[in-house]
């Protein structure tokens, strides 16, 4: 694909934004509106059987979630018989940016951003969408026109949709996808995935917005992954002495090795953030949300209490 090539008659492309994993991101000309999108294709090296169909999940995984805080699609289809996905086009700046300029967040900027992630993650949650890879670089803070900020929740390439069967072609035996040090201990060990894998990373990412540093750091993937499955990490209260306690407690339960211990669900973590720091929680529509209890911790009393480049990728 060239810059001002047309694609499927529709779509102008104007600037290459990025590349990773297997697609590459353009900003586009919808030509029948004048307005610009982002497109997503595969790229021409990535191209298969294998990655066109996690291509085609992706789509529908975010095709079926309805929240504002979770990247909308607009459209998916086949030019030249090359799959494109099409979606909002975002200005701003990722979380993992936003951490590189201020190394760690206070708690109220933390909740700020966090709360309105937990909600896109349990949105997709309650669709039957698990992400499995949350990460600062999947998480998007806009610039919208009236000058609010909105966080967004990107990158839907390795969910996973409940009510499938993941294939064996589509993940083999043994294969790890995605970054490593945001991977919870089920993944590590190919163990089965449940939304409680999200919740956890979700803790890692919390951790790292409010220490400025990771838990489990190592000096090789392999290392790093003995870590995450021991639980051996640094107390978040050693390190952010003056955190709420309800907050180290609900980042140390999103942590723990046992599933069951985690925060009940990813709404449930990020209300728990946001009560602590004085911020106001979403609105709520008037029908119960299918999801199950609100902000509990589902946590036994005990609380689980270091080289290199801490984000290897297999991507």
């Amino acid at each position: 694909m060239q810059l001002g090539d047309i694609i499927d008659g529709k779509y102008r492309l104007a600037k290459r934004l990025r590349a990773g994993g297997m697609g590459a991101v353009y900003v586009a000309e919808r030509i029948a509106l004048g307005d610009s999108v982002a497109i997503k294709i595969i790229l021409p090296n990535q191209d298969g059987d294998v990655s066109r169909a996690r291509f085609l999940r992706e789509a529908r995984a975010v095709a079926r979630i309805r929240h504002p805080n979770v990247v909308q699609i607009f459209d998916f289809g086949e030019a030249g018989d090359v799959p494109y996905i099409v979606m909002e086009l975002l200005e701003g700046r990722s979380l993992d940016e936003e951490l590189k300029l201020a190394g760690r967040l206070p708690l109220a900027r933390a909740a700020e951003i966090f709360r309105p992630a937990t909600a896109a993650v349990e949105a997709g949650h309650r669709r039957g969408v698990l992400h499995r890879d949350i990460k600062p670089g999947n998480v998007f803070i806009a610039h919208m026109d009236d000058g609010r900020e909105a966080v967004k929740v990107l990158d839907f390439g390795l969910a996973r949709l409940t009510h499938e069967h993941e294939s064996r072609q589509l993940t083999s035996p043994g294969a790890l996808l995605g970054t490593y040090a945001y991977m919870s201990p089920e993944q590590i060990l190919d163990e089965p995935v449940t939304p409680a894998s999200d919740v956890y990373s979700l803790g890692i990412v919390l951790y790292e917005m409010l220490t400025g540093r990771l838990p489990y750091q190592a000096p090789s993937a392999f290392a790093l992954m003995d870590r995450i499955v021991s639980g051996r990490h640094p107390h978040v209260k050693t390190l952010v002495p003056d955190l709420p306690e309800e907050v180290a407690v609900a980042v140390e339960a999103a942590l723990s090795r046992d599933p069951a211990a985690r925060p009940v669900s990813a709404e449930a973590f990020g209300e728990i953030v946001a009560r602590a720091a004085g911020v106001e929680e979403a609105p709520r529509a008037a029908a119960a949300s299918p999801s199950g209890p609100s902000a509990e911790l589902a946590v036994s009393p005990t609380v689980i209490a270091e080289t290199g480049d801490p984000r290897p990728t297999d991507e």
